[in-house]
């Protein structure tokens, strides 16, 4: 795909989409009105954008979208979307959470009648233009594993996971908001359980962008998914994958 302008450049070989934790230039500055307006535009995320890919969409809401991976990891791998141009998730304002609590809600039911369960998780990168919480459905037989691969994968990386247990989504998501500094980058995990593993990323810290989609692909013994960009489909059969979840999804959608 070579749509749009990065901010990187016009020499910019990165492939855009939704799917893609893009990266744009580290030092760009709060600008006007017009500079915001200008990035919406181009941003690949924004609804407001005709660069959104559309033919993805699942579901809108008021402040949250809903759209398939672009190259899923798995079959109804999704992502949860800001519909306003935001950095990451954690720092939008308390009703934005209320219906992002209604999405995740909606989605562990929709898998659950097919014998998953879902992990979410998010990279709120200091680099990251726009949010995305992606939603990776996993046989409930492997949920109880999870939480000890990702523990494992970050030793290797040299750190640890600060671990907390909330009774509900809305207590634990609370709890990450606390522990978010914009100052630096963060990364966490959502579990079944309702385990929240989190993880905040120093400036010079060693740390893969694809981290928590590696992850969960040697769980699922998917290693040659680990990159969404291998994992390429024409527009024809994206849209029948996100028509397929629309159909199924539609009795739990909040939006219905």
């Amino acid at each position: 795909m070579n749509k749009g302008k990065c901010e990187r450049g016009p020499d910019c070989k990165f492939k855009h989409s939704l799917q893609a934790e893009g990266e744009s230039n580290s030092h760009q500055r709060r600008g006007s009105g017009n500079a915001n307006s200008n990035r919406s535009t181009e941003c690949w995320f924004c609804l407001s954008s005709p660069k959104v890919e559309s033919h993805l969409i699942i579901s809108i809401g008021e402040h949250y979208y809903c759209a398939l991976a672009k190259g899923p990891l798995v079959e109804d791998h999704v992502l949860l979307i800001p519909i306003g141009h935001s950095p990451n998730t954690l720092s939008l304002p308390s009703e934005c959470e209320i219906e992002l609590g209604k999405f995740q809600d909606a989605l562990k039911q929709y898998y659950k009648k097919q014998g998953k369960d879902v992990v979410f998780f998010e990279w709120a990168s200091k680099r990251t233009t726009h949010a995305n919480l992606q939603a990776v459905p996993v046989p409930s037989a492997k949920s109880a594993a999870v939480q000890n691969i990702f523990n494992l994968a970050a030793e290797k990386l040299g750190f640890k996971f600060e671990t907390t247990k909330s009774g509900n989504n809305s207590d634990g998501r609370q709890m990450l908001r606390t522990q978010f500094d914009r100052n630096l980058s963060f990364f966490y995990v959502q579990l079944p359980d309702g385990t929240i593993l989190s993880h905040s990323i120093e400036e010079n810290e060693r740390f893969l962008p694809q981290f928590g989609r590696e992850v969960i692909a040697g769980l699922l013994n998917k290693a040659d998914r680990a990159d969404w960009r291998n994992c390429t489909d024409s527009k024809e059969e994206e849209a029948k994958m996100a028509g397929d979840f629309k159909s199924g999804f539609e009795e739990f959608d909040p939006n219905k």
